[in-house]
């Protein structure tokens, strides 16, 4: 069964330092490929805090109009609106249990590791931005926009696995076309290996 969920929030994202991480050989080209701390994301990592910050809205916008109905000033209108938001976040919060973060990964993986985005602490996208790496998925597809819309970068070509990640792993290259500065968005759109489709945006601030 495919579902689709649209995320719209405003989060920030930071990259936790370390020394030099994993080092391959690409395939279509004789470049080398190193995970350093500053050119790669973890999307599980991102897709898992887009839904905490969606989940807390949700919350909150329950509460209140929980506390409207209770005060008898509920109408067809709210109590609509409170069973959709009800629901609404139900979902979200069982689709946030089945996320898988970096660190479910690292002990299965079984050397140091790359280390994913670590919110809520102020930063923008890491310097040298070059890949997106994923776990399960079938299919993802990352933009770049600043806050006119206008294109910055792209994820391009295909998804390859990580040497040595036994399968857990795979990465796909980012091409980043203009400088990034503050108001840019990501928008991700990703299918995992149940064919089940989402699609989120983020917004970074300095």
């Amino acid at each position: 069964m495919k579902t689709k969920i649209t995320l719209l929030l405003l989060v920030t994202i930071t990259m936790t330092s370390c020394s030099k991480l994993w080092y391959w050989n690409d395939d279509d080209t004789i470049k080398g490929i190193e995970l350093t701390d500053s050119n790669y994301i973890f999307e599980g990592d991102l897709y898992k805090y887009a839904l905490e910050i969606r989940i807390d809205s949700l919350q909150n916008r329950a509460a209140y109009l929980k506390e409207i109905i209770g005060n008898n000033q509920g109408t067809p209108a709210i109590e609509k609106e409170f069973e959709e938001t009800v629901s609404n976040l139900e979902e979200a919060s069982e689709t946030a249990e089945t996320v898988v973060v970096f660190d479910d990964l690292a002990g299965a993986l079984g050397r140091r590791n790359p280390i994913g985005p670590r919110p809520p602490k102020p930063s923008v996208i890491p310097v040298g931005l070059e890949y997106i790496l994923t776990h399960q998925l079938y299919k993802v597809d990352l933009v770049i926009t600043d806050d006119n819309g206008a294109e910055l970068g792209k994820s391009e070509g295909n998804l390859y696995e990580v040497p040595g990640s036994n399968g857990m792993l795979m990465y796909k290259k980012i091409k980043i076309t203009n400088s990034i500065s503050d108001g840019t968005a990501i928008s991700i759109e990703r299918l995992n290996n149940l064919e089940q489709a989402d699609s989120y945006s983020i917004q970074l601030e300095n």
